[in-house]
């Protein structure tokens, strides 16, 4: 290991070592409350629950959600499915979260930075049978206004993509940009899956797959008031 320049910050007090030990201690303890909140939630399947994960579908799926229900998709570690996490050190402790949880491998990468690379990871996944999810107005918003990505990763793999809605009560509500959604213990939830959309390009193809997704979101929270 190189030395320390003279007068330069010591290893166990610069920010890289905080970082490092917080890597190493929180994610045990964060996914064991994130599970066993999860555990307690009453969720209910609905629309074309062929394509659900547990439904385990022939073939790769490119879930499509709002970022705000990402803490939602711990219902479904286990079951074959890659998420995309930024390089930063959040995505490395999303990471290993998600890995405890059940997850398969995190691609890294984001539509800022390396997000090129992180597609080709779930491209990978995807070509062996594998399901991966993305946060289609993530990670910076604006919030319900859906981005390419999942259509670019359709086009590169040929694979469809699923637009998924989430309604749940009672629930915090973050004052983040996107307003993200955390389930109270022994909340009611309704995941809405809607049909898939084969590869396509252009404006139209964006348009789709932001009224594809709107109507999942409204599908979802039209279940939920119905009890």
């Amino acid at each position: 290991m190189p030395a320390l320049a003279a007068g330069g910050p010591s290893p166990a007090r610069g920010p890289g070592a905080g970082k490092r030990l917080l890597l190493a201690l929180a994610p045990a303890p964060a996914a064991a409350v994130l599970g066993a909140l999860t555990a307690t939630w009453r969720v209910t399947e609905a629309g074309h629950t062929g394509e659900s994960p547990r439904a385990r579908p022939k073939g790769g799926r490119i879930f499509a959600i709002w970022h705000e229900t990402a803490p939602t998709a711990a219902c479904y570690g286990g079951l074959r499915v890659h998420a995309l996490a930024s390089r930063s050190f959040d995505g490395e402790l999303i990471s290993r979260v998600l890995a405890r949880l059940g997850w398969l491998e995190t691609a890294r990468g984001s539509s800022s930075r390396g997000g090129g690379t992180g597609l080709k990871e779930l491209a990978g996944y995807l070509e062996r049978g594998d399901h991966v999810l993305l946060t289609v107005d993530g990670p910076r918003g604006p919030r319900r206004r859906a981005k390419d990505g999942p259509l670019q990763l359709a086009r590169l793999t040929g694979r469809p993509v699923v637009p998924v809605g989430f309604a749940c009560r009672p629930a915090l509500r973050l004052r983040s940009w996107d307003r993200m959604a955390i389930p109270a213990p022994f909340a009611r939830g309704v995941y809405w899956f809607g049909r898939p959309l084969p590869p396509a390009r252009g404006v139209a193809a964006l348009e789709g797959l932001q009224r594809a997704l709107d109507l999942a979101t409204e599908s979802a929270e039209d279940l939920l008031r119905a009890g």
